[in-house]
């Protein structure tokens, strides 16, 4: 009888000890294991999508104003398509991630951007490249890019800031990589087109990066604010957590607010952010079109112009991993180093137009492209400290929409004033500004926290509201 007891009270002991060993295996998945093959799936999504197609630009941008005869103005505008479809599609983009998972978006979008390339080898007219790489290569990238970034998110929390820094330094690579190799396509084969058919073939590698994006363990378990590292560790950032959890409020776990929470629209740090990044983004992309043509100008040769290019993405990815890494010390505030990196960033720009020599290019470019490189590491992990990993979806893919209205205005302005002006110095200024703007306006980021709190304090004080 006591050895049957003895059964039932150990039968009893394991049943009692279950729910902890689960709740161990929901958070068993984070920073470990196939999270780091997420990282290699985004850091090769952001290799192709944004150092192939979007920053490496530029050389395009020189061969097709020639082939075509257009202005500044018009052919900048491609490229401001293509940002601008990748970025004001990104909340539709995470849509149908949440619908469909990552894996198969991704692998659509790489299926577009090839077709895309492709397609844009024949047009005879600049007018047929709007819809070839200007929309059809922005669509594609709009389904690769987003998602993947928030893959990663998912499957993070310790290592958050590095694993984005990682994943995203595979632009900067792309952006050393991929110029020279342009470069080189176009000179060796005689023509743009063919190196399009090239860079077409590579892009249908999105594909495979889109294979290894395998969706989150699903547990019934959000991860909000109030249990991240942020409130576990106890950072000085209380309020802000404070806020965070605030902005958990009224979250509906079905219906259209499940893909896309639209609540965040009454958030004042959200909307901050966003109106921050839209201002960031207005500025920074362009330097990858008008850096080269300022150099053509002053008679450095074209190849030389090229490299310029490379070194602000190999600066760039340098920036990312480095500062995610600091950011992930948490010695200093990620607010900051957000913020001083974009206005760091802003004054090289403004400085650049007075250059003359290939040497003050090259390291007032190195110094631009380790700040950038800063600034886009902390985009993804600012969002989800400040608003919670569960909100991340539609945090980031609405401010990447914000993302995207910027390049509407932002590069055919710059090519507007180039065209004006007959030089490039007014665009570098304009660019340079909006970026300090755009870092100016984070310093609002106590009040916007302050308000939250009010709000939350007015509705826990009346609970019929």
């Amino acid at each position: 009888m006591t050895s049957d007891r003895q059964l039932e009270q150990m039968d009893l002991d394991a049943r009692n000890a279950e729910p902890a060993n689960k709740h161990e295996d929901v958070n068993d998945w984070r920073d470990r294991g196939w999270a780091w093959m997420t990282v290699l799936g985004c850091f090769i999504v952001n290799f192709l999508v944004v150092g192939t197609a979007v920053k490496s630009f530029g050389i395009l941008y020189v061969e097709f104003q020639e082939k075509y005869g257009a202005s500044s103005g018009a052919t900048v505008s491609i490229v401001a398509l293509t940002q601008s479809f990748c970025l004001i599609l990104g909340p539709v983009a995470n849509m149908l991630a949440m619908r469909f998972t990552s894996r198969k978006v991704v692998a659509l979008g790489g299926l577009l951007m090839f077709c895309g390339f492709i397609l844009s080898m024949f047009p005879n007219r600049l007018i047929y490249i709007y819809f070839t790489y200007g929309a059809m290569i922005g669509i594609g990238a709009s389904m690769a890019y987003s998602p993947s970034i928030v893959t990663v998110g998912q499957y993070f929390n310790k290592y958050r800031a590095l694993a984005n820094g990682l994943s995203v330094s595979g632009s900067g690579l792309g952006n050393f990589a991929i110029p020279p190799l342009i470069r080189h396509l176009v000179d060796h084969y005689g023509s743009v087109s063919n190196a399009l058919l090239i860079l077409g073939a590579l892009t249908l590698h999105v594909c495979f990066a889109g294979a290894v994006l395998r969706p989150p363990p699903v547990h019934g378990h959000h991860e909000t604010p109030a249990n991240s590292k942020v409130s576990k560790n106890k950072e000085p950032e209380d309020a802000e957590s404070e806020c965070a959890r605030s902005c958990c409020a009224g979250v509906q776990s079905s219906g259209f607010l499940k893909l896309l929470d639209l609540t965040l629209f009454r958030n004042a740090v959200f909307l901050l952010y966003a109106f921050a990044v839209m201002l960031m983004f207005s500025g920074y992309p362009t330097l990858y079109v008008i850096l080269p043509d300022q150099a053509k100008m002053l008679q450095i040769e074209k190849g030389r112009a090229a490299f310029l290019v490379s070194i602000l993405g190999i600066t760039d990815l340098i920036g990312r991993i480095f500062f995610g890494f600091l950011a992930d010390l948490n010695i200093v505030q990620k607010r900051y180093i957000f913020a001083g990196c974009t206005a760091l960033c802003g004054v090289a720009i403004c400085i650049l137009p007075w250059m003359r020599g290939f040497v003050e290019f090259a390291v007032l470019a190195s110094v631009i492209g380790l700040f950038a490189g800063g600034f886009f590491t902390l985009i993804a992990v600012m969002l989800a400290e400040k608003l919670g990993v569960h909100r991340l979806h539609s945090a980031f893919g609405l401010v990447a929409m914000f993302m995207g209205f910027s390049f509407l205005f932002g590069a055919p302005i710059s090519g507007v004033l180039r065209d004006v002006t007959g030089e490039w110095t007014a665009s570098f200024l304009f660019s340079g500004i909006v970026m300090l703007l755009g870092s100016a306006l984070l310093l609002l980021d106590p009040l916007a926290v302050r308000y939250e709190q009010r709000k939350l304090s007015a509705k826990a004080a009346d609970p019929a509201n």
